[in-house]
């Protein structure tokens, strides 16, 4: 059994348990598709075009507007992996088809997380400096080009609170960076097997140092894990900081290691959080 723990850092709420996902739920099944679409936008910081991957939802309709989710993948990754190995077409397709009353219809936008040409290999890992530097211009590229695209090619409610940042590993850092320096950008956050594995650049410090802010804005900060993660202990030290500055956020700790399980299974619990 899977166990998830809920803990609000300034409200004393109950301990739940919530049920493993049902068997099946990402895989492909004679549900209503959502359409997917590959896509390239212009980055004049960079001054090549970038790519990314958009899920529209099943009954998309150019004429209505829709929350977006921007969905970040982690190292080694690019903008099709939560496609090929995340199964989130199949995830939301599904929940869509199971729990359509507790989904909100969403776009989701998953971009390539490495600031360089697509092909071009990334630093390696000892160089981290240069890895530094490619995340740093990544995640100003998020608001300064991908946002503003999205909302100008997709039927978006283009608003922090029907704008939502998420993403495992590699992609729950940026996710961190971006989400808590723009909180008028994002309303929703969702970080998965990552922290801040360096000292918080000093924007993020200031952040996570302004509680009532942070609470005010947010209306979820979801963070899981899985129990086996090599990284596990210093995700619940991250985890007990934020409890101990008074940040409000739900804690989920799932069985499993740092791998795509983990993650698939937590894009299954946080979709329907989204836009409530």
């Amino acid at each position: 059994m899977i166990v998830f723990l809920t803990l609000a850092a300034t409200l004393l709420l109950p301990l739940l348990s919530h049920a493993a996902p049902p068997a099946g739920f990402d895989t492909e099944k004679p549900v209503p598709h959502g359409k997917v679409e590959s896509i390239t936008y212009p980055s004049k910081a960079l001054g090549f075009d970038r790519p990314a991957t958009v899920y529209l939802p099943p009954g998309y309709n150019p004429a209505k507007k829709y929350p977006v989710l921007y969905l970040l993948h982690g190292s080694g990754d690019d903008e099709k992996g939560w496609l090929t190995k995340g199964a989130a077409a199949h995830i939301l397709d599904n929940l869509y088809a199971d729990r359509a009353a507790d989904v909100t219809p969403m776009i989701v936008v998953m971009p390539y997380g490495y600031a360089i040409k697509q092909g071009a290999k990334p630093p390696p890992t000892t160089e981290r400096e240069a890895r530094a530097k490619i995340s740093r211009d990544f995640e100003q590229e998020v608001t300064a080009e991908l946002i503003p695209f999205i909302d100008s090619k997709y039927p978006t409610i283009a608003d922090r609170e029907h704008r939502a940042l998420a993403g495992p590993s590699m992609g729950g850092g940026h996710t961190l960076r971006v989400g808590l320096t723009h909180l008028d950008t994002f309303a929703w956050l969702g970080v998965m097997s990552s922290m801040l594995r360096e000292a918080a650049p000093e924007a993020v410090a200031k952040s996570l140092d302004d509680a009532a802010t942070i609470n005010a804005k947010l209306k979820l900060f979801y963070y899981s894990t899985g129990d086996k993660d090599k990284g596990f202990d210093a995700m619940k030290a991250f985890h007990e900081s934020l409890e101990k500055k008074g940040i409000k956020h739900r804690w989920e700790i799932k069985q499993g290691t740092h791998e795509w399980k983990v993650w698939r299974e937590s894009l299954a619990e946080l979709a329907p959080l989204l836009f409530k």
